[in-house]
């Protein structure tokens, strides 16, 4: 018979039911356990930022190797580290930041012949942007050698310009090529099969001699100063005084004055120039730039002394001027038909006063017309 005190064998025994916790007891715990994770912690090595030979942490901007450089090493046929930036920001950045020596923030290499060292592409829609874009602050933005014969420093293939060159400064250059070896060498070489081997978007200056073996089209100018008291417009017929100091190179700097009638033309005034002391190093003396269509006593100008020009100032009180009119300086400053005079029946026309021929009509009063300058 069984009695009260005895259990059976499968029942575990139960333990006794502790005695309710008291609310100091429970804080003095919790405290305890706080204080034995921060000294484990402080025991073991701190590990926010990743150091050399350890792993590199994703997502942390105090990743260090110190001194040690990190290489990368593989022989796949495809990219060998990709990046991408799937946000408006930049995927890969290269920063060099001591401020002295000849430092690289990107270094691209190939050993093949025809592989590239660098390469970058835009693929974009057509906008603004471009595949390489260099910011040179305070000194070149793109520097480009070669050290053979058979290839060159800056090569542009376009649709539209293969190279292209802008300054935002008065004495700025757009491009600037400099060759200082070779028999026949080239500073700048441009070709085209369709449209222009080079283009120049403004004033081109050439300090030395130009050859072409083909046409030059357009009008001849010289560089003059006003001698006179009066002021001179675009157009104006104009005769020589005499000659100054040369202002471009060793060609002197002729000095003119409205032509009156009986008077010698040279030319007509094209437009009102700047003489600019040659700040660039690129060759002895000045440049010279077109400002406006009025010049002033003793302001520099172009006068055209050749060719075909839009602008001349006429008068038909002389008599009406039609197309391949002979033209001469009139009383009042203005080009006027030209005048012959008979010798022994011949109609000849004084040596000297001719300016060129009308490319335009001028039935009566006075105005402008186009004109074939070519003084004799």
């Amino acid at each position: 018979m069984t009695t009260t005190s005895e259990r059976p064998a499968s029942v575990p025994e139960q333990p006794a039911t502790p005695p309710p916790r008291t609310r100091r007891a429970l804080l003095t715990a919790g405290l305890g356990g706080m204080l034995g994770a921060v000294a484990a912690t402080v025991g073991r090595p701190f590990r926010a930022a990743a150091a050399a030979g350890s792993n590199l942490i994703i997502g942390s901007s105090t990743n260090n190797a110190g001194t040690s450089n990190t290489l990368l090493t593989t022989s796949s046929s495809v990219v060998a580290f990709e990046l991408i930036q799937n946000g408006p920001g930049t995927a890969l950045m290269g920063y060099v930041t001591p401020g002295s020596g000849a430092t690289r923030g990107v270094y691209g290499r190939t050993d093949s012949p025809s592989g590239f060292g660098v390469q970058a592409r835009n693929a974009g829609s057509a906008g603004s942007g471009a595949a390489v874009q260099a910011i040179g602050v305070n000194n070149t933005a793109v520097d480009a050698s070669t050290a053979t014969t058979a290839a060159y420093a800056v090569h542009g293939v376009g649709g539209n310009t293969g190279v292209h060159g802008e300054t935002t400064r008065d004495n700025g250059n757009g491009v600037v090529g400099i060759c200082d070896v070779g028999a026949v060498a080239y500073g700048v070489y441009g070709q085209s099969n369709t449209g222009f081997g080079v283009y120049s978007q403004g004033d081109c200056r050439v300090n030395g001699d130009f050859t072409a073996s083909g046409s030059k089209a357009g009008y001849v100018v010289d560089v003059a100063i006003n001698g006179s008291p009066t002021t001179l417009k675009q157009g104006d017929p104009v005769t020589l005084l005499g000659v100054r100091d040369p202002v471009l190179g060793a060609i002197p700097l002729l000095v003119v004055a409205p032509a009156k009638q009986g008077d010698p033309v040279i030319g007509v005034v094209d437009r009102q120039v700047v003489v600019t002391p040659n700040t660039k190093a690129l060759g002895d003396g000045n440049h010279v730039k077109g400002k406006g269509t009025v010049v002033a006593p003793e302001e520099h100008l172009y006068v055209v002394t050749l060719g075909a020009f839009a602008v001349a100032s006429a008068d038909a009180s002389e008599g009406a001027i039609a197309p391949g009119t002979r033209l001469a300086a009139g009383r009042d400053g203005k080009l006027v038909k030209a005048q012959p005079v008979d010798v022994n029946g011949r109609k000849l026309y004084p040596a000297g006063e001719h300016a060129g021929y009308a490319l335009g009509a001028l039935p009566s009063g006075s105005g402008q017309l186009a004109i074939f300058v070519n003084p004799h």
